[in-house]
């Protein structure tokens, strides 16, 4: 059983931990949207109309990316901030547990508790900051990245 406490200093270095994780496809698609779109709208302003307009559609899909990760940013930013704001409070404590293969996340204030079947996880992610649990269905729960709770992962992890 492991005590760990979130305060709202830490929840906007988690908070671009998640965006890193869960934007990572979009963020190449429109990088590489935006490669082609300049291209295209030179060759297109340059010499062929034509390519004016793989040029407009690939702006379009970038465009379309930065309104995706916007919307990411905020939403995680909302379900994050929620809590406290909600409280009114600077940090709130939690209770990590391991128990009959099953992750127990207690909130101390609210008394709310998260179970996470170790079976359900896809993946884990380690980040500076944070360590993020990922479902299967894509839901993830996040903890902060400190030695003690990253060994009892791993450790309960392992000993299944």
């Amino acid at each position: 059983m492991i005590i760990f406490n979130r305060s709202l200093k830490d929840l906007k270095n988690e908070l671009k931990d998640i965006c890193s994780v869960v934007c990572k496809i979009p963020t190449v698609i429109g990088g590489i949207s935006l490669i082609f779109s300049v291209y295209f709208l030179l060759v297109g302003f340059i010499d062929d109309k034509e390519a004016l307009s793989y040029g407009y559609w690939s702006l379009i899909l970038f465009l379309l990316n930065v309104v995706f990760i916007c919307r990411i940013y905020f939403y995680y930013k909302k379900i994050l901030f929620f809590t406290y704001k909600e409280k009114n409070v600077e940090s709130i404590e939690y209770v990590l547990d391991f128990d009959e293969n099953r992750f127990i996340l207690i909130n101390k204030i609210s008394g709310a508790q998260m179970v996470i079947y170790n079976k359900s996880i896809k993946n884990i992610y380690f980040k500076k900051h944070t360590i993020i649990l990922m479902y299967r269905v894509n839901t993830i729960i996040t903890v902060p990245n400190t030695e003690e709770i990253k060994n009892f992962i791993l450790e309960c992890r392992n000993n299944i």
